[in-house]
């Protein structure tokens, strides 16, 4: 299944909305490449709304969590935009890319 991926340029606040009070959960990441992609859904859902990073340069998170309450904060230093997306203390990443998705099943990181 192919997903549409839209990039993140604002904080999102569609896109947080949908995710909010929903579980959260690591669903791949790929260390070796800085990639990480994160599951949004409601129990017993094989649906849901994705956040696929790139280029991460801090990741610390929960494995699984509940009610989630995302924020996402736009920087930008001499190497370009800079994205830190966190739910409380369950998460935490820096990254320099950030893109959207929704599936009706599960997905893998795009190659």
């Amino acid at each position: 299944m192919r997903t549409q991926w839209s990039p993140i340029e604002n904080e999102s606040p569609d896109f947080l909305a949908q995710c909010r009070g929903l579980l959260g959960q690591v669903w791949e990441y790929k260390i070796g490449h800085s990639r990480l992609l994160i599951r949004f859904f409601q129990k017993g859902s094989m649906a849901g709304f994705y956040l696929y990073c790139k280029a991460c340069d801090i990741v610390h998170f929960d494995a699984y969590w509940q009610d989630t309450n995302l924020k996402i904060a736009i920087s930008e230093d001499k190497y370009g935009k800079l994205f830190t997306i966190t739910d409380g203390e369950r998460l935490r990443i820096v990254c320099r890319a950030v893109f959207t998705g929704k599936a009706s099943q599960l997905i893998s990181i795009p190659d």
